[in-house]
């Protein structure tokens, strides 16, 4: 049946018919091509998150091992920060105590420095030189800074 069926085709539609063949034929390597770069792609994407994975596990651990270190980094962090902001004003002399604002309006009560302070801010205290700074590292600005007294 299908033997009287090509030889029932015009010379046209057997042109056709080639044409068809000839189109379909460079359809197969390109789908192929575009399917082993995307598989390509993915596992070099993959690799890349793997590799990144182990690196932040091995920080991770050494500050686990570590603490007082990454407390040390985060204080130089921070006095970096405020140093560039204060410039000169800020002592070199002294390592200053920080601390975090944790709850505001509890602060804004306790002291007229702290009326601007939000959660987050961090307290610098210079007790050799008698200085405090309060910085928003959210925003990177000081918010105050004055002396620093005790009342007794």
């Amino acid at each position: 049946m299908n033997n009287d069926f090509q030889e029932s085709m015009t010379p046209e539609m057997n042109q056709v018919r080639t044409r068809y063949r000839i189109k379909k034929s460079w359809i197969r390597p390109i789908v192929e091509t575009v399917v082993l770069v995307l598989l390509v792609v993915s596992l070099l994407y993959i690799w890349n998150l793997r590799s990144e994975n182990a690196n932040l596990t091995s920080v991770i651990a050494s500050d686990n091992a570590n603490p007082q270190a990454l407390v040390q980094k985060q204080t130089n962090q921070i006095v970096s920060a405020v140093q560039a902001l204060l410039g000169s004003k800020v002592p070199t002399n002294e390592v200053p105590v920080i601390a975090t604002v944790t709850d505001a309006s509890a602060v804004q009560k306790q002291a007229a420095f702290f009326s601007s302070a939000q959660n987050g801010d961090k307290v610098l205290f210079y007790t050799k030189n008698g200085l405090v700074i309060l910085y928003r590292p959210s925003q990177n600005l000081i918010v105050a800074d004055g002396p620093l007294t005790f009342n007794k």
